[in-house]
């Protein structure tokens, strides 16, 4: 009796040890195991409810019945540029047009870095699905530095102030990628074209102010 009872035990562990991948593979085909890379996040929505779960990061997930995978976004930095090559390399004329405050118009070549919140990924998805980089960041990017650039001369923006210039630029855009789920690891500005004329004038004008403060320089007394 005892032996039968053993025989009996065994039996049934082999055959839960032999249900546990059955399930696991049912669960595989009926749900669906979602893996996120670790330079990855989902956003998973629920069909049933048609509301968004909180997003997926890297990991190996079993999806629930009626979830689905909306999209998957890439945590590495991305590089957007807008500038004027002569070698094609960018689309011509992709350079921002602008006007300084003084009226002189500017075309400015600049190089956004930009990242997706983990956290904030769903409102990213929401308003702006894979599409962000051409409808939002490019946008955007242009509008805020034409807005920054009229509030100097082309002289300042040449000079001194170059440097707030682009700390402007950069505050700007980190609140406003911050609003729409992404984040702002650097913006360069790559380049400011003028018209020839304009650049001859602004190139005789800062070499006037250069030799200015050589001369103040050398008139002034060592202490």
């Amino acid at each position: 009796m005892t032996v039968m009872k053993n025989s009996i035990a065994i039996k049934v562990l082999l055959l839960t040890g032999a249900l546990v991948p059955i399930c696991f593979a049912l669960s595989y085909v009926i749900f669906g195991v979602l893996e996120v890379p670790f330079d990855q996040v989902a956003v998973v929505y629920d069909t049933l409810t048609g509301k968004l779960l909180e997003p997926f990061p890297a990991g190996t997930y079993i999806l629930g019945p009626f979830r689905r995978v909306a999209n998957r976004y890439p945590l590495e930095i991305l590089e957007y540029t807008m500038i004027n090559f002569e070698d094609g390399a960018y689309p011509p004329g992709d350079a921002i047009e602008a006007r300084t405050a003084d009226g002189q118009p500017v075309w400015v070549g600049i190089t956004v870095f930009v990242m997706v919140d983990p956290n904030n990924v769903n409102t990213l998805y929401t308003r702006w699905g894979a599409f962000y980089l051409d409808r939002f960041v490019r946008p955007i990017s242009r509008a805020i530095v034409r807005d920054a650039i009229a509030q100097y001369t082309a002289h300042e923006i040449v000079s001194q102030r170059r440097v707030e210039l682009r700390n402007v630029i950069r505050a700007e855009l980190s609140g406003r990628f911050a609003e729409e789920g992404l984040m702002l690891y650097d913006a360069l500005i790559r380049d400011m074209d003028f018209t020839p004329e304009y650049a001859s004038l602004l190139e005789a004008q800062l070499i006037a102010t250069q030799r200015t403060m050589l001369t103040q320089a050398a008139a002034t007394p060592a202490p």
